[in-house]
């Protein structure tokens, strides 16, 4: 299903702009200090920035710090290094003409298996500085990336999400709680959000429905028959992620829900089985 949200429209309200792909885990480059460990992780570049989806492999080098080496895209062969997953600044080497030596990690959560977050470079182009927005999830730093053992029959999962987003024309960030109601056995999964705009009391309600999981990996991704919706109106959109932990105990991905470029969203979700949400911790 094609996505119906406008990068240029949410330009000036969101972190969390763009088109996203899958990616595999691996070893990150980049020389001493070695990498330790790697997780699996999704990356996908908007705003500010050419909109071509790119992989990227997100490493936890010996010192602490984390790694992000970009495989392709726009960013092909740039490696960000952060000081840690906690929000941190960050430094660039290499990346397109223009692309700035800092970043910063934002609109980080993380469970106790399972992370999301957003990465943002700067860029100068034409004498003007634009940004490009990376969205990530993947196993929380510290655990060890395994492929869950998925549980049988109709789970429920409950979290948090945040997104740029506009709402009549009104942008900011929005944020509030998630509801996912997971079929095993079918192998769906659907899941609805509900929260405001940030420092308002304007409401924002989105859903999807029929997002495929493959039971083999423990990821999950939109499909044709997927459907979405943005305050009760019927939107185009997309959705991915994965289950994280032993028994699947914690979800993370991202999504894109739009119904034209004054009403959607775009951003990412961190979840925990069961009815309880208190397993993720978020910040901004």
């Amino acid at each position: 299903m094609s996505k119906v949200i406008s990068g240029a429209a949410l330009l000036g309200a969101a972190f969390f702009i763009a088109a996203c792909s899958g990616g595999d885990s691996g070893g990150g480059g980049g020389g001493a200090p070695v990498v330790t460990r790697s997780f699996t992780s999704v990356l996908s570049q908007g705003v500010g920035a050419q909109g071509d989806a790119s992989r990227v492999f997100v490493s936890l080098r010996e010192s602490g710090e984390v790694q992000f080496q970009f495989e392709d895209g726009f960013l092909k062969d740039a490696i960000v290094i952060c000081e840690d997953y906690s929000g941190a600044s960050c430094r660039v080497a290499g990346g397109p003409a223009g692309t700035l030596e800092t970043g910063t990690l934002e609109g980080r959560m993380a469970g106790e298996y399972a992370y999301a977050g957003s990465l943002r470079l700067d860029h100068a182009v034409d004498g003007q500085i634009s940004q490009s927005y990376h969205r990530i999830y993947h196993s929380a730093p510290g655990s060890v990336a395994t492929r869950p053992a998925l549980p049988q029959g109709v789970q429920d999962y409950r979290g948090h999400f945040m997104a740029g987003a506009i709402v009549g024309g009104q942008g900011g960030i929005a944020e509030g709680g998630i509801a996912m109601t997971v079929n095993f056995d079918g192998g769906v999964l659907s899941g609805s959000m509900t929260g405001t705009l940030r420092d308002t009391t304007t409401e924002v309600r989105a859903g999807f429905n029929n997002v495929t999981i493959d039971r083999q990996t423990g990821q999950f991704a939109t499909t044709d028959a997927s459907t979405f919706t943005f305050n009760s109106q019927l939107a185009g959109g997309s959705a991915q992620g994965a289950f994280y932990g032993p028994q699947a105990n914690e979800v993370a991905g991202t999504f894109d829900i739009g119904v034209n470029e004054n009403n959607g969203m775009s951003g990412i979700f961190l979840g925990c089985r069961g009815v309880q949400d208190n397993c993720v911790s978020h910040g901004d």
